[in-house]
């Protein structure tokens, strides 16, 4: 192997110079001028007969250029492994030396994959939720399905909170009404929180036929910006109040819900086996993230540029298949600079150098009992569980894909029994509308 030398420019960069024998570089030319002469047709010419001249006199340029990068590659690699270098990008290569000693010199820079110093485990502080779910969170959740089933009656009584108003609007702003402030016949449930605060405490009282004024202030974090922390005013005469009636917990509103038996014992326990799916899943994701946090928060190190591009180019094609599967066309899709994308592609970037560098120190490795639980999980989630499986088994790439998921799932759980948890109890409720 030829001496190889090895300079740091800067942060990940790496400048490495090695060369090749002149020779090899115009044996591998001859070769492909051969094998083109063989395969490959000029006008005038059978294929197969063409002569070398004008092969050599077609091709020329191309080949070598062709022939000088496989080399400047397979050299470089090989230069890599004699160094114990690890390149995080592809490298550019120049000549620098074609000269009459029979070597090719060329250099190639290139970024190296930062050195990751993980913390120690053991002293991570993790918090990691814990929900009972006792009969009262499953009595909420057969309120909220009637909620969701209810009706509204109009009443002849002042509103209150809990009631649906039927109102017309309009927002002004010094005195004008300002754009997205004004409407007519909505409806608008008292305490839902749908109106920034006071809107809907202004109503509480309010009775059918009724005008009032509510003097109010945008947040001013609010997102549209010529609204944000300004005082408005809000106009509002109320048409209707209605009062909500909901179903009754009785065989009709079970089968309703698809339950053909129209027991309710067994809604009940469909949602408890519902909730603890739904409560595990959570649980599981909030602790991952709160793992993802600690380890990010203790290591610091240099990106690659070459990871963040690539990161950034696959968010910007993520973002650019959902305008397209909204029913966008490619002409009116909207543009998506590269800097709306840069802080997410690193964190990223990061946790994924870090989860590979854990992966890598704790040989940490999938059995296949821990892959099949994944599939069950996921077909349990279908109505035909059994297709979903076979679907997976019948398709390698997603296969893998799966693989990765349930290693970091593996170190997820090592780090989790390695390190200080504290147990926060929340109830089933909270836990989902923070997931």
């Amino acid at each position: 192997m030829a001496a190889v030398k090895v300079k740091k420019i800067e942060r990940l960069e790496h400048s490495l110079e090695t060369q090749f024998p002149k020779e090899e570089l115009d044996a591998l030319v001859e070769q492909e001028y051969q094998r083109l002469s063989k395969t490959q047709s000029i006008k005038g010419y059978r294929k197969g007969k063409v002569p070398m001249s004008a092969i050599k006199q077609h091709y020329g340029a191309g080949v070598k250029q062709q022939m000088m990068e496989q080399l400047m590659q397979r050299y470089f690699i090989t230069a890599l492994e004699e160094k114990d270098l690890h390149a995080a990008s592809p490298a550019h290569y120049e000549l620098t030396n074609l000269d009459d000693k029979g070597v090719v010199k060329f250099n190639a820079r290139f970024e190296v994959y930062p050195t990751v110093k993980l913390p120690k485990i053991s002293k991570l502080a993790i918090t990691k939720n814990a929900c009972d779910l006792d009969d009262a969170a499953t009595e909420r959740m057969v309120l909220k399905l009637r909620e969701q089933q209810a009706s509204w009656e109009k009443v002849d009584r002042v509103a209150q909170n809990g009631d649906r108003v039927l109102m017309d609007y309009v927002g002004k702003l010094n005195d004008e009404p300002f754009e997205g402030g004004t409407a007519d016949g909505a409806h608008l449930t008292l305490g839902a929180k749908q109106f920034i605060d006071g809107f809907e405490d202004g109503l509480v009282g309010i009775k059918t036929g009724e005008s009032r004024s509510l003097n109010l202030t945008f947040p001013k974090e609010y997102h549209a910006e010529k609204l944000a922390g300004q005082a408005v005013v809000f106009d509002v005469t109320v048409h209707a109040v209605e009062e909500q009636k909901l179903p009754e917990a009785d065989a009709e509103f079970v089968k309703k819900l698809g339950l053909a038996s129209g027991e309710m014992s067994d809604l009940v326990k469909e949602l408890e086996t519902t909730m603890v799916r739904e409560s595990t899943k959570a649980i599981q994701g909030k602790a991952k993230q709160a793992v993802f946090d600690a380890l990010s928060d203790q290591c610091e190190f240099d990106l690659p540029h070459a990871m963040i591009d690539r990161e950034i180019a696959s968010l910007q094609d993520d973002m650019r298949k959902r305008f397209e599967q909204q029913g966008m066309k490619p002409n009116q899709l909207p543009e998506l600079p590269r800097e709306h994308f840069e802080d997410q592609a690193n964190k990223r970037v990061k946790l994924g150098l870090i989860m590979a560098e854990l992966i890598r120190q704790n040989d940490i490795k999938p059995e296949q009992s821990h892959i099949d639980k994944k599939i069950d999980e996921i077909a349990a989630q279908y109505q035909d569980g059994d297709q979903v499986k076979q679907w997976y088994h019948s398709h390698p790439e997603e296969m893998e894909k799966l693989k990765s998921v349930v290693v970091e799932d593996i170190a997820i759980d090592w780090v989790l029994e390695q390190a200080k948890v504290t147990e926060e109890k929340v109830d089933y409720e909270s836990l989902m509308q923070q997931s």
